[in-house]
């Protein structure tokens, strides 16, 4: 377009449109009202300045002030979010079931034939689990998405969640068998993981033995192995005191009789496979499998002939072996001492409870389990308790954890004597963890140097007849060994000093998963 056509249209200011088609008295008049409006408008915002007063500067306090509340406030922001979750987990959890932004839908048909379903989204599934990215892949493009592999509606929902958080929720012991089932389904090696972990954790003597079944059916060792350590820790107090071993398959009883760690003597054992064969009205031949894992070279000689000798269950061979090695085991070859279970001792928690024997009573407390033991009374040494029964054959261990503590100073001993009836003023003859010395001694004789313990410390104490030593376990890893020279039958021992230190008997390291690396 030439420049001066009639058609063209210049914009000089909204509301002021100037064309060469305007005369020269509206372009004048035009402009006049623009010039009066922003002079109105000038003047109103002087005005308006006119009336605020200065803000006066701040003074160095006032910034000072300031600068302070700004840190505290970072502070408390990072202290809220360094309380919650982080990592890929915290950040995908609040996608779950989220129905703005899910691609799929995943849904069940329960027992009840009710229908369930759980929003999602199929790139975080396809990730998190290939057979779950197959059936996406083979469902032609639906955003419905039929699992018939689950039957229950928290199964569904502990799976999805796992998948996008790698967690898994409290109280689902209930479910726990189904969720190991599902995650070995769907591949999702994890959550297999964390349920076999987990469920270690809440064996208890009701639901061990479903466990424990089903471990073998789908070759879980680590959860079988879980699942018979701890009925056999719990063997004495649990199945053999209240005749629970009756209802037992037979094969569990003898994957029981194969153990190195069944806390309980031979003898107990042998009646017990006569009694479940009587409950079970199961033929000699049925049952002897189990009797020939009764280990007759480790029951004492006495026993030997009176419970094994004319007894027609009992292998003639196996029992003059047995007799033979009490009176001369140095002849038998020690490959065979070695590789042969049946002379080797079985390794027992000792199962105790605190007594007292000598002190003032009015200094401690114990509870009405016989497990705790806290000093109530002055600060000072008095011996406070010492174990039910002796440890005295095989090998076998205690362990003892500090549960409350009044000072950070040294004040406790725990460890074992040969005197049950010492006095207080004695307690340094015993073999001992002597926090006072900050040392473990052995009667009198120093051992390694200072070291600091807490709350939750737990001090074990493995005592093994057989090879006359003495272990210090200090939280699972060996600490101390003593070789040679021990008594033939020993007690645990507890002295505290401070008033509200208190310490209880535990099983937090099974025996089989101690270090023995110092």
């Amino acid at each position: 377009m030439d420049k001066g056509s009639p058609d063209e249209l210049t914009v000089i200011s909204d509301p002021v449109v100037v064309t060469e088609n305007n005369t020269q008295e509206e372009q004048t008049n035009e402009a006049q009202e623009l010039f009066d409006d922003n002079a109105s408008t000038d003047s109103a915002y002087d005005d308006q300045r006119a009336d605020e007063k200065p803000t006066p500067e701040q003074s160095p306090e006032d910034e000072r002030k300031k600068r302070e509340e700004e840190k505290k406030r970072k502070k408390k922001e990072e202290e809220e979010a360094a309380k919650k979750p982080f990592g890929l987990g915290a950040d995908f959890e609040p996608l779950l079931n989220d129905v703005e932004t899910s691609d799929i839908t995943l849904f069940i048909q329960d027992e009840n034939d009710e229908k369930f379903s759980v929003n999602a989204h199929s790139l975080i599934l396809s990730t998190r689990s290939h057979v779950i990215k197959k059936m996406i892949q083979e469902n032609g493009g639906s955003k419905e998405l039929f699992v018939p592999q689950i039957k229950s509606r928290r199964v569904l929902e502990q799976l999805v969640r796992f998948l996008y958080t790698d967690k898994v929720s409290d109280g689902l012991e209930d479910i726990f068998i189904d969720l190991i089932k599902t995650a070995t389904t769907f591949e999702a090696v994890h959550l297999k993981v964390a349920c076999g972990a987990f469920s270690s954790d809440k064996l208890t003597e009701d639901n061990w033995l479903e466990f424990y079944q089903f471990a073998k059916e789908n070759n879980e060792k680590d959860l079988a192995e879980n699942s018979l350590q701890f009925i056999a820790s719990n063997f004495e107090t649990g199945l053999l005191e209240h005749q629970q071993y009756r209802d037992l398959p037979f094969n569990v009883i003898c994957d029981l009789l194969e153990r190195d760690d069944l806390g309980c003597e031979e003898t107990a054992l042998f009646n017990m496979i006569l009694n479940w064969q009587e409950h079970k009205q199961a033929s000699d031949e049925e049952i002897q499998k189990a009797v020939d894992l009764i280990r007759l070279p480790i029951v004492s000689a006495r026993d030997l002939k009176k419970t094994f000798k004319d007894h027609k269950l009992i292998n003639k061979d196996r029992y003059v072996e047995a007799m033979e090695y009490h009176v001369m085991p140095e002849f038998f070859d020690s490959q065979l001492i070695q590789n042969e279970k049946r002379f080797h001792f079985r390794r027992a928690m000792l199962k105790f409870v605190w007594v007292t024997q000598r002190g003032n009573f009015n200094n401690y407390k114990i509870s009405q389990d016989g497990n705790t033991i806290e000093k109530t009374g002055a600060n000072n040494w008095d011996l406070m308790g010492i174990s039910s029964k002796p440890l005295e054959s095989g090998i076998q261990y205690f362990q003892v954890k500090i549960d409350q503590l009044n000072t950070d100073r040294s004040g406790m001993a725990i460890g074992l004597t040969y005197d049950p009836n010492m006095g207080s003023s004695s307690y340094s003859s015993c073999m001992s963890v002597s926090m006072e010395y900050g040392a473990y001694n052995l009667v009198a004789v120093p051992g390694k140097p200072a070291h600091n313990y807490q709350v939750g410390d737990v001090f074990g104490f493995v005592v093994d007849f057989i090879s006359d030593e003495v272990r210090v376990y200090e939280n699972g890893k060996l600490a101390y060994t003593s070789t040679g020279h021990h008594c033939k039958k020993l007690w645990a021992i507890v002295c505290l000093y401070y008033k509200d230190d208190r310490v209880s008997l535990c099983n937090d390291y099974p025996l089989n998963k101690l270090s023995n690396e110092v």
